[in-house]
């Protein structure tokens, strides 16, 4: 692969796991606030929930800042890669 399609795949992943580490983070801070029968979560603008419970949200915000940990990983391995290739 050359630097400028690792570039164009690099970016888009750190992108992408710093939405996830900060959707993660602002579900936290949401565990106890619940209206009516539960949250809906959504992230970049799919819906992925629309009724989660209270007990629910903490899982989500776990598997989103786990995800979005495990994508920054990927990521950062690319951008090293990239800069390896100098």
């Amino acid at each position: 692969m050359n630097k400028g399609t690792l570039w164009l795949i690099t970016l888009p992943v750190i992108l992408l796991a710093i939405l996830l580490i900060y959707k993660g983070i602002v579900l936290n801070n949401r565990v106890g606030v619940v209206d009516g029968a539960g949250i809906g979560i959504s992230f970049i603008g799919f819906e992925l929930n629309d009724s989660v419970p209270n007990e629910k949200v903490q899982y989500y915000a776990t598997s989103f800042i786990i995800t979005g940990i495990t994508t920054l990983l990927i990521g950062l391995a690319l951008m090293f890669k990239l800069l390896r290739l100098r």
